[in-house]
C-alpha cells in the first residue's frame, strides 16, 4: 500500500506486453517501483486527472524483483485497488494531508526567507 507519486507513460514491451511504472511511498518516506503489466497498466488513468489528491494503491500477489534494486511487478494472481476505503488508507491519506501541508509550509518559509535576506 503506498501513495502513488509518479506514473510513467505506457510503454510498449514486445508484440504484445506493455508496461507502466508507479513509484510509491508509505510513511516511512520509503519509495519503492512498482511495475504493472499488461492488463493492470490503466488502473491509475481515472485518478491521475486529480491534482489536489495522491491516489493510493493497494496491491496484493506481487512479485518482488530485484533487477538494479528491488521493485514489485503485478502478475497473473495479483489484485489492485485504487482508492480503496478502510482504516489503514484513511491513515495514510491523513499523514499525507498533514505532510503535504508541512512540506508547503516549509518551502513558503524558505523561500522567503531567501527573498527577504538576498
Amino acid at each position: 500500500m503506498g501513495l502513488v507519486l509518479y506514473v510513467s507513460p505506457v510503454e510498449n514491451i514486445g508484440v504484445d506486453s506493455v508496461k507502466r511504472d508507479v513509484a510509491i511511498m508509505d510513511t516511512t518516506w520509503t519509495v519503492i517501483k512498482l511495475t504493472l503489466w499488461n492488463d493492470f497498466v490503466h488502473v491509475l488513468d481515472e485518478n491521475l486527472n486529480h491534482v489536489d489528491i495522491c491516489p493510493i494503491i493497494v496491491a496484493c500477489g506481487l512479485h518482488v524483483k530485484s533487477f538494479y534494486g528491488t521493485y514489485l511487478s503485478t502478475g497473473y494472481h495479483t489484485r489492485v485497488y485504487v482508492n480503496p476505503v478502510n482504516e489503514k488508507t484513511t491513515s495514510l491519506s491523513t499523514w499525507y494531508v498533514q505532510f503535504r501541508q508541512i512540506h508547503v509550509q516549509h518551502n513558503l518559509k524558505y523561500y522567503a526567507h531567501n527573498f527577504f535576506h538576498v
